[in-house]
């Protein structure tokens, strides 16, 4: 069982388990995060309080299935290009390619489940047995879903699944034998995969079709602008450089992020600033040769933009850097 609070975004995105990606903060309120973490036998739970956006880019492991619902402050989030709504959920099928993005302080808990564990059979000779495993296939195993894809339960099922994941880690604090195999945590796996299979039985949404060419064209342009960090490439020259009408990287930015390209941009280059300052030597740098190497032409406007983001002066960074 981890319970951890952190006060600097990067050491919270390092616990971050059952996918590989990278993490990116967009906006912050409040510089704290909670993380919650526990495993039932290969089952994995989490739950997070986030006090400012994320914006999350990776893939999950190929073992198994993920399932993750949030609940952000007056807006949905983003998954694979469409709102994520409270009442929704993401499933992101093994080893898939995901894009999460959510602006405002928002909270999650998601589930990483064997793919073993979640259609097994009633008998194990004939995989297909089991039914749910012939309503995502139609009969045919190798037709199971590869990509990411967003299901809206009923009766509440979406609040079932939070409610069962942030209540087993409540208990689990609280009486951390519970997470040993007995009669109480094998109940809990039992609910848990009973609610996930309800889940998966509820209507999805079709994988959005404009998803991979907003990704490739994202890509190449955030690709583009890491060559030339001392230049804030403007959006009429990106979209120039990688051939797409400015109209159309505006909105591969935004359905993907929730922000425009020049603001990623700059956010890429805030986090890379502060990347240098906090491996960086007081005596052999500055937060003048960093912010000027990365473009930051007004220093004082970098200097404002560095703590709305990070909660702390980009000095303060540079000075408690040989403590880390």
């Amino acid at each position: 069982m981890l319970h951890s609070v952190f006060t600097e975004f990067e050491a919270y995105a390092e616990v971050i388990q059952n996918a590989s990606m990278d993490m990116r903060l967009p906006s912050l309120r409040t510089p704290r995060w909670e993380f919650m973490h526990a495993s039932v036998g290969r089952i994995h739970v989490q739950y997070a309080l986030e006090g400012g956006g994320n914006i999350a880019e990776g893939c999950t492991f190929r073992d198994g299935w993920a399932f993750f619902q949030q609940s952000a402050h007056g807006t949905d989030g983003l998954a694979n290009g469409r709102p994520l709504a409270t009442d929704e959920v993401f499933v992101i099928p093994p080893g898939a390619d995901f894009c999460l993005a959510c602006k405002p302080k928002h909270e999650w808990a998601s589930v990483f489940i064997p793919a073993s564990d979640l259609f097994q059979p009633t008998d194990p000779s004939r995989r297909t047995d089991f039914p749910l495993l012939d309503e995502l296939t139609g009969g045919q195993e190798s037709a199971l879903p590869t990509r990411p894809f967003t299901v809206k339960p009923s009766n509440g099922l979406a609040h079932t699944f939070k409610s069962l994941v942030c209540g087993f880690l409540s208990s689990a604090r609280l009486e951390p034998s519970i997470l040993f195999p007995s009669a109480a945590s094998l109940a809990f796996r039992e609910e848990l995969i009973s609610t996930i299979r309800r889940i998966l039985q509820s209507p999805r949404s079709p994988h959005c079709k404009h998803f991979d060419r907003w990704h490739e064209q994202t890509t190449s342009a955030i690709q583009l602008a890491a060559t030339r960090p001392a230049n804030a490439l403007s959006l009429p020259t990106l979209a120039r450089l990688i051939r797409v009408p400015e109209r159309t990287l505006r909105t591969a930015f935004q359905r993907q992020y929730g922000i425009s390209p020049v603001e990623f941009l700059r956010i890429d280059r805030l986090h890379e600033a502060r990347r240098i300052l906090r491996t960086g030597c007081p005596d052999q740098t500055s937060v003048t040769k960093v912010a000027i190497a990365l473009g930051f032409w007004d220093l004082g406007r970098f200097a404002i933009r560095y703590r709305r983001l990070f909660g702390e002066k980009p000095s303060v960074t540079l000075r408690t850097a040989v403590r880390r």
